[in-house]
């Protein structure tokens, strides 16, 4: 997300507003967090041997959401990494929209067995279980990756015109542990308001235990925690 940044004055305080993917500690009595959710960091090499990251193809056929980016592969042969419910609910996806779907997964399905019943179901897709990826193909759009049998140690390359990577996502929310309230899952837990336990913390985004991780909803949210923070100033 890209940076942005707003400036209150109240009470003779100036707060800084900075909305992006990364965290920072606001010099103010009322901070407001825009912690986002980090891109799971996929390094492995190209087909020439050099190390890349999966960040690198971005916009280049590798999503990251197959909601947002779907349809865009109609008719084509993609492949879905991971064996979560983040990559069932892409392949759920995916079996309707696509010619075929490769699943590629270090682990057997670790989802719902809902949705492993229902995308095993679906007559176009290929399981790849206990397979990791080690390389991928393309120029200006992705053409393919190569995978790796973990107990066999066989290569297959597998000729893709797009990659969903859906290994999940893991909140960026060390700055505030110990500090406020944080589940299970390590996102920072807030009411409709915006607020966590601690007055005058407010957090918005993919740090927070909000469903859905989409750009759009934290737009909103940022702005949702913007005005509570205001509100809470005008009241100090």
């Amino acid at each position: 997300m890209a940076r942005t940044r707003t400036f209150f004055m109240a009470s003779e305080l100036l707060i800084f507003v900075l909305i992006f993917s990364g965290c920072t500690r606001r010099p103010a009595e009322t901070e407001e967090l825009e912690v986002g959710s980090p891109a799971p960091a996929f390094k492995l090499p190209d087909m020439s041997g050099q190390e890349i990251t999966l960040s690198q193809f971005k916009g280049k056929v590798v999503t990251y959401c197959s909601v947002c980016d779907g349809p865009v592969f109609s008719g084509q042969k993609v492949a879905v990494i991971g064996g979560g419910n983040a990559a069932l609910e892409a392949i759920d996806d995916m079996v309707k929209i696509a010619e075929h779907v490769y699943v590629v997964s270090v682990t057997p399905y670790t989802g719902d067995q809902v949705l492993v019943e229902r995308v095993r179901a679906a007559g176009n897709v290929t399981e790849f279980m206990e397979h990791e990826v080690l390389s991928i193909s393309g120029g200006t759009l992705v053409d393919g990756i190569e995978i790796r049998d973990l107990k066999t140690r066989k290569k297959k390359m597998l000729a893709v015109g797009g990659i969903f990577v859906e290994i999940g996502l893991i909140p960026n929310s060390e700055l505030v542990k110990g500090f406020t309230i944080l589940n299970e899952q390590g996102e920072v837990v807030v009411n409709c308001r915006n607020e966590t336990d601690v007055p005058g913390l407010f957090a918005a985004g993919d740090v927070t235990n909000v469903p859905e991780k989409q750009i759009v909803i934290s737009a909103c949210e940022g702005a949702k925690a913007a005005l509570q923070a205001h509100k809470y100033l005008q009241r100090l």
